[in-house]
């Protein structure tokens, strides 16, 4: 007999608490009363029906990862046939999975372990779909982990071993990056206390940078705010060391003159022209600093923080103004 979902999920009935009425009104949108009960099957690929399979891309690297490791998330999938045909020759459609589905087909593949779903709906296969699509998206950090044991020179296994173990070039890279980070780092990313936005900066930062996050996180944790700092700071002091706009004295200056300088206590302007600032930007986001648009906000944050402390200076005290 089918069983229910062995979590214990706001939607599964086996809890013993009912849904509250938030929930229940959500289940009567999707068209069911409760979540449907599903038992793990292995079905012939040639009764699975992917929907739209022909738009479906199944990645090279997800083929060769099945070839060598198999499917190791079972789709879910739920019989479509009419009731009277038997259950031995009954179709069934996948409603998540449809790429493993695809690229277990490509590997030649006979047989498939599936989930299969008593029943189901259009809305509630939707929500099935997004919901398994977010918890494996959330499963980075579990990655990064595994990343970090593949790595360690123990077993060495390079970027090239794991590409041909089927994981995908381009997002293997920026994981291999935050396997690497030092261990401070990569400790808190692996305990969760880092949201992947964060580390996505920290593989950012420069060697020096990292050190010197490195030597916080012994003894704090670390914060987006900390990271976002660090990352602007670089972004900064990467920038020519070429003196800022002179003094206001000298108000006819050429629209290619450079906004920022390395120098903190540069000399600023009251009121820079808007091609000055333009000028700035497009020299910047031209140069090998500029890697996305967020660099150019930190940028104009930097900017913004050194005007202000500008103006505070040059404005006269309670004392002179009297």
């Amino acid at each position: 007999m089918p069983k229910n979902l062995p979590q214990a999920s706001l939607f599964d009935p086996s809890t013993g608490a009912a849904p509250d009425e938030q929930h229940q009104e959500i289940l009567r949108r999707l068209g069911v009363h409760a979540l449907p009960a599903h038992e793990t099957r292995w079905l012939p690929l040639s009764r699975l029906q992917v929907p739209d399979e022909q738009t479906v891309r199944a990645p090279a690297s997800l083929v060769r990862s099945i070839k060598l490791l198999g499917v190791l998330q079972a789709p879910s999938v739920v019989r479509c046939s009419p009731a009277e045909v038997d259950e031995d020759h009954a179709m069934y459609q996948v409603i998540a999975g449809r790429r493993r589905t695809k690229a277990a087909r490509q590997a030649r593949l006979t047989m498939l372990k599936v989930e299969v779903y008593a029943f189901s709906t259009p809305q509630l296969s939707a929500l099935l779909a997004l919901s398994e699509n977010v918890q494996r998206s959330a499963a980075w950090v579990k990655e990064v982990a595994d990343l970090r044991l593949l790595i360690d020179r123990r077993i060495a296994l390079t970027g090239e071993d794991l590409v041909a173990c089927g994981f995908a070039r381009a997002g293997l890279t920026e994981r291999l990056k935050m396997a690497q980070l030092p261990d401070p780092l990569l400790d808190q990313i692996v305990s969760g206390q880092v949201s992947l936005e964060v580390a996505r900066k920290l593989i950012r930062l420069t060697p020096d940078h990292l050190a010197r996050l490195a030597q916080l996180a012994h003894d704090e944790p670390l914060t987006a705010q900390v990271v976002k700092q660090a990352l602007r700071a670089q972004i900064v002091e990467r920038l020519p060391p070429v003196q800022m706009l002179l003094a206001t004295e000298e108000p006819r200056l050429s629209p290619h003159t450079p906004l920022l300088s390395a120098q903190e206590d540069a000399p600023l302007p009251d009121t820079p022209s808007i091609d000055q600032v333009l000028a700035t930007l497009d020299a910047f986001t031209r140069s090998d600093t500029y890697q996305r648009l967020e660099d150019v906000h930190l940028l104009l944050e930097a900017l913004m923080q050194r005007l202000e402390r500008a103006r505070l200076d040059r404005a006269p005290t309670p004392s002179a103004a009297g």
